[in-house]
């Protein structure tokens, strides 16, 4: 096989041997110094596949093992007809650990923002990669296992759930945590600043960014569920790093389907460059905003950083969130991922296996989490063991997140009930 490719824009490909197994070969793509923002390699001679990719309605993924220097980089990949390079489709996926492989799954149905939809008549027979999308080089290295396409991605949507209460930014392989940026704000999922084995979300508000450029948590299309308000349950808590005390954080609840129903409310932030929890309460509206409204649909939440000031007052400035949650967020201000949870089968009915290696001949709290974020069941373990088994009765049919925790070490996964 012609195992030929074609580099643009300030990359460098071979063929290298597998940086965690000298056996095997991989593909090594250097993104130089000089790298355009759009450097990226064809995985192919210009003359493309020797055969079409076969995309169809319910066949939009393709599947790329990646191995990168970092977490929270995008990496973009196009489709187009070798023939004809006005006809392609474009998607991406952000990276989720550094230095180990890891397979990233490129859903077609959901095309990259400002280029073109998938057309399943058009043929698309030549596939490029751009690792670091949308930055300039920094020559950072990266290596290309395995690209495979397959099915799934159907309709038009993701393969993976849709965002819901709480988010952790940890589940980017089950969960869909593509955020909306707005108003001049970039943002990405990254290493925390202070735990760089958790992945938080950066904000960057640019130094072109209006006073009330924020970041939507989710696509457009808002939370898998509404968020539960009542007249005695108004609050929401957010994780924040910011630059700087006093700076004036807004978070915006509103039905998706209609933004004219909203409500809003300010925190400020009180301490810089390190990890506090900021309460927001929906009862107390900003000031000129609507009140709360406990009839209204609020399905979509957004954050505005620094409201109010302009980046061309405050010049470019970096913020980081991590878990957000209605309510209260349980367990300590810096909860730490500390490796990862398993849980089987999963789905199942109510009674499943527990695999933290982390948590081993610990004494932990385990709690069940409904995606509201209502804690639905709570046990504490005094020696917690690999394969550690647990039963729950009583729960419905659904979505519920697994949480684990010892001090301020915290392993969380996804669990789906089915009776």
């Amino acid at each position: 096989t012609d195992l030929t490719t074609t580099d643009f824009g300030g990359t460098i490909s071979s063929l290298q041997a597998d940086p965690a197994n000298a056996t095997r070969v991989a593909l090594r793509i250097v993104k130089d110094a000089t790298a355009q923002t759009w450097a990226g390699t064809t995985l192919s001679t210009p003359n493309g596949l020797a055969a079409n990719i076969p995309f169809a309605a319910n066949a939009n993924l393709i599947k790329v093992q990646v191995y990168s220097p970092a977490v929270g980089l995008t990496f973009r990949l196009k489709a187009e007809d070798k023939n004809d390079p006005t006809k392609s489709v474009e998607t991406d996926v952000t990276t989720t650990v550094a230095n180990a492989w890891d397979t990233l799954t490129f859903n077609f149905a959901n095309h990259a923002s400002g280029t073109q939809a998938i057309n399943y008549a058009t043929s698309y027979n030549k596939l490029s990669i751009f690792p670091n999308f949308g930055n300039t080089g920094t020559t950072q290295t990266f290596f290309i296992g395995y690209v495979n396409h397959s099915a799934g991605g159907s309709g038009g949507g993701s393969t993976k759930a849709q965002i819901s209460l709480p988010i952790t930014w940890q589940d980017s392989a089950t969960t869909d945590l593509t955020t909306t940026d707005f108003g001049g704000t970039a943002s990405a999922l990254a290493a925390d600043p202070v735990s760089p084995n958790r992945i938080a979300l950066s904000i960057l508000k640019t130094a072109a960014a209006q006073s009330w450029a924020g970041t939507t948590f989710g696509t457009p299309n808002g939370f898998a569920a509404n968020i539960p308000f009542t007249p005695n349950s108004n609050q929401m808590q957010v994780q924040v790093y910011a630059p700087a005390a006093g700076m004036v954080m807004r978070l915006k609840a509103e039905d998706k389907t209609d933004p004219t129903k909203s409500v809003e409310t300010d925190a400020t932030t009180t301490v810089a460059n390190a990890w506090h929890t900021l309460t927001f309460n929906f009862a107390n509206h900003a000031s000129g905003t609507a009140a709360i409204n406990y009839t209204t649909s609020y399905n979509k939440l957004s954050i505005f950083p620094n409201f109010n000031v302009s980046g061309a007052t405050s010049g470019a400035l970096t913020f980081f969130i991590g878990q957000v949650a209605f309510g209260t967020i349980t367990g300590t201000n810096n909860l730490i991922q500390t490796g990862e949870l398993l849980i089987y089968p999963n789905p199942n009915a109510g009674t499943f296996q527990l695999n933290a290696p982390a948590m081993e001949g610990k004494e932990v709290n385990v709690q069940l989490l409904d995606v509201s974020g209502k804690k639905v069941h709570e046990e504490n373990i005094g020696a917690f063991a690999n394969n550690q088994t647990l039963s729950v009765n009583g729960l419905r049919d659904g979505l519920y997140f697994c949480r684990i925790s010892s001090g301020d070490q915290v392993v969380m996964q996804k669990l789906v009930i089915r009776n």
